[in-house]
């Protein structure tokens, strides 16, 4: 009988069990074998293997090694304009040579290494193809090149067999580079910001990188479409032009599987892009901000190609039709300067949406016809933040605009963005009345405020006169 009976257990065995499962509840990956674990960790960039490695003991044991190398000419050596050009030669030479020796100094490191990585700033331009020829030598899993003008063309390509990351700054892609049959099996992201490359360029860029997950295109100036026939892997792509550049005219993405689309247009020429985004009907987050609403969009069924969307991101998309925004799975709503709505259709709700969890707007005034509808079950939180463009904001104002919000039924988050302090004294200087608050129905602006910002926005300090914008924050 006795035989049948557990051996008794101490209390010091029973406090240790108890940690142990502790531990497993608070971190379900310490079920996972090593090797399991490790394989996870080899997904990740070298920024976030720094960050998991600091998590618990297990991940740093667990996370693969790495071995960066970055250098920056900036910091070796600084000039200005009357430094003679053959000292800036000298300097560059020597920022060239010091890459290279540290480069042969550490080979064992770099073989060693199971992720290996390379960045350099450039200052200038000359004479560095053959050290970019003695990088692509080396095997990197992620190469960051910023380069020191725009009008450098890149030799090449890099051809590592386990390159996974390329990001370049500045300098230019010709389409030659990609005459040969050559691809780019390995490359699963690719950041272009501020290179000079065509459409056609990209797309035969892309179209050599099989694999590829993320791409990020910004301020490249010469771009005018983004045409992406068969792009199957992609989950995130990102165009951003923003500034006194000619207008991206063409958009075409056939993506199946991709996931997060922002599209961010702000240029000289205020023209509508043509855009078929269609095939993209995985799209889970997708950022629309330009001045015209683009081409190629059904007003009445904006986002019905995409049952999944969940953040949607809007604004100003000016247009002289209404845009109905319908979807039972948008969960997240944000209108920025909005011009989603017609005139003669103003007090007809454009937005449908009932499974919202979060509203957010923002803009000059708020247009109730942008208000979702029949979304009280599941919205939490409404955020209305304004810019107002008025002569005076005083008690009665607030109380209008109150009685405006309030309609809406929910708890709403109001801010108020204010540039000119003489705006605002009423709200700063102004004496309290005596049967302030006396009436549930007409309390002051005091008595909901939540918070309360003053941010200075310049911030050289040679500048002598400074500008600030003052930031209220109530809970209505």
């Amino acid at each position: 009988m006795a035989e049948l009976c557990p051996n008794s257990q101490t209390d010091e065995q029973i406090v240790k069990k108890r940690r142990i499962s502790d531990t497993n509840s608070d971190d379900p990956t310490s079920r996972f074998p090593d090797h399991v674990l490790h394989l996870i960790f080899s997904y990740l960039k070298s920024q976030d293997l720094f960050t998991v490695r600091l998590v618990s003991k297990n991940w740093h044991r667990n996370t693969p090694s790495y071995f960066p190398l970055e250098f920056e000419e900036s910091i070796s050596f600084l000039y200005t304009i009357n430094t003679p050009f053959n000292v800036i030669q000298e300097a560059h030479n020597k920022f060239l040579e010091w890459i290279r020796s540290s480069l042969e100094t550490c080979q064992s490191e770099l073989k060693k290494a199971e992720k290996r990585i390379i960045r350099v700033k450039f200052e200038r331009h000359e004479n560095i193809n053959d050290l970019l020829e003695l990088i692509n030598e080396i095997d990197f899993h992620e190469v960051y090149l910023r380069f020191g003008c725009f009008n450098y063309w890149i030799p090449f390509i890099f051809q590592s067999k386990c390159l996974r990351v390329v990001h370049l700054t500045r300098g230019g892609i010709d389409k030659d580079l990609f005459s040969d049959e050559t691809n780019f099996v390995c490359l699963e992201e690719v950041e272009l910001d501020s290179v000079n490359l065509s459409g056609e360029t990209l797309s035969k860029f892309i179209s050599k990188c099989p694999n590829i997950r993320e791409l990020k295109l910004v301020n490249c100036l010469l771009l005018r479409s983004v045409v992406l026939p068969k792009v199957d892997r992609l989950k995130k792509l990102y165009v951003q032009l923003v500034g006194s550049y000619p207008s991206i005219t063409d958009v075409q993405v056939i993506a199946p599987s991709l996931q997060v689309f922002h599209f961010v247009h702000f240029t000289r020429c205020n023209v509508a892009v043509n855009m078929d985004i269609r095939a993209c009907r995985m799209l889970r987050e997708f950022h629309l901000e330009c001045p015209t609403f683009p081409v190629g969009f059904d007003h009445e069924h904006f986002i019905s190609d995409f049952p999944h969307l969940e953040n949607l991101n809007l604004g100003p998309c000016q247009t002289s039709k209404r845009v109905k925004i319908s979807s039972p799975s948008l969960r997240k709503l944000t209108l920025m300067f909005t011009q989603l709505y017609n005139y003669n259709y103003s007090r007809k709700s454009v937005v449908s949406v009932p499974n919202l969890c979060s509203f957010q707007y923002v803009g000059r005034t708020f247009k109730s016809s942008l208000a979702p509808s029949e979304t009280r079950k599941l919205l939490k939180t409404i955020g209305i933040n304004l810019i107002p463009h008025v002569e005076k904001i005083n008690r009665a104002w607030f109380l209008q605009l109150r009685s405006h919000l309030t309609k809406l039924n929910n708890r709403i988050g109001l801010a108020l963005t204010i540039f000119d302090q003489g705006i605002c004294n009423e709200f700063l200087i102004s004496r309290r009345e005596d049967n302030c608050c006396a009436d549930t129905q007409n309390k002051c602006w005091r008595h909901f405020l939540k918070d309360f910002k003053v941010r200075e926005l310049v911030t050289n300090e040679k500048e002598e006169t400074k500008e600030f914008n003052f930031i209220f924050t109530w809970q209505l």
